[in-house]
């Protein structure tokens, strides 16, 4: 299901330059072109709690959020920016995984050449005190 799919004006039957109209699912936070609702109606995938929106509005919420947003629905179901949750536990345990592996990827990388240089006897003082360090 599309989250915000770049559909932007269409050109109608007489090859005037039309505005796109948009329906919005809180529940599912996405956006529906109105051109589209047939494919989503015959697919089965059509949220039930559509509200509409106009094209500006559209782009206005496809838009990068602010800092610390992310778009969500306000009580009447329409689209708005709001407060990111923060992590889960196992989220925030995931992150600091993934923090930890990249920094000793970081210091394996850093690591390696001086190692060489130690094991094939060709290391200054210097740089065997920065391995050791």
């Amino acid at each position: 299901m599309p989250r915000c799919q770049r559909e932007r004006s269409l050109l109608d039957g007489s090859g005037v330059l039309t505005m796109e109209q948009y329906k919005f699912s809180a529940r599912t936070g996405s956006f529906f072109p109105v051109s589209m609702l047939n494919d989503y109606i015959k697919a089965g995938s059509l949220p039930d709690d559509l509200v509409d929106v106009d094209e500006t509005t559209f782009w206005q919420f496809c838009a990068s959020p602010p800092s610390g947003k992310q778009r969500g629905a306000n009580a009447q179901g329409y689209p708005a920016w709001i407060d990111v949750p923060p992590p889960t536990p196992e989220e925030a345990r995931l992150s600091v995984d993934v923090t930890k592996r990249r920094l000793m990827d970081e210091v394996t990388r850093a690591m390696a050449p001086l190692e060489d240089a130690v094991d094939l006897d060709m290391a200054t003082d210097a740089e065997k005190a920065a391995l050791l360090a």
